[in-house]
């Protein structure tokens, strides 16, 4: 019985670890990332939503999505994204609101590490009267 408890307590003691790094670095564990694919599948959620593939990303795949997801601008809006290595800025991109269309920009990462952008749009829905 005594080491039935030792055991309870280890596998206890071994997932809230996990759990807390999990949350702390703001990943899934390993076995629950998603896996790489070519840029359409990357995209396939977006795209069944309407999005269509704008800019693609200037280094090649494979992709997934990154944790950080995604920044919408509206016709009026401007967002900045720059993805960091280190110190270096590897790539910076400025968009500017389109009173014809919403444009989406998504982080993807290669199996390198590399972390890189697409830009979607999709054309603004008119508004009622």
């Amino acid at each position: 019985m005594n080491r039935r408890w030792v055991m309870a307590v280890v596998i206890v003691g071994v997932g809230a670890a996990v759990w807390l790094w999990s949350r702390e670095t703001g990943r899934a564990p390993q076995g629950r990332e998603q896996p790489f694919t070519d840029l359409d599948a990357a995209l396939a959620s977006y795209k069944t939503s309407g999005w269509e593939l704008d800019r693609a990303p200037p280094f090649p795949g494979p992709y997934r999505k990154t944790p950080e997801g995604e920044s919408m601008v509206g016709k009026g809006g401007e967002v900045v994204r720059r993805v960091g290595n280190g110190n270096a800025v590897v790539e910076e991109l400025r968009l500017n609101g389109n009173p014809e269309f919403d444009q989406l920009v998504v982080q993807l990462e290669t199996p390198s590490g590399r972390q890189t952008l697409a830009v979607l749009k999709r054309a603004r829905k008119p508004r009622g009267p």
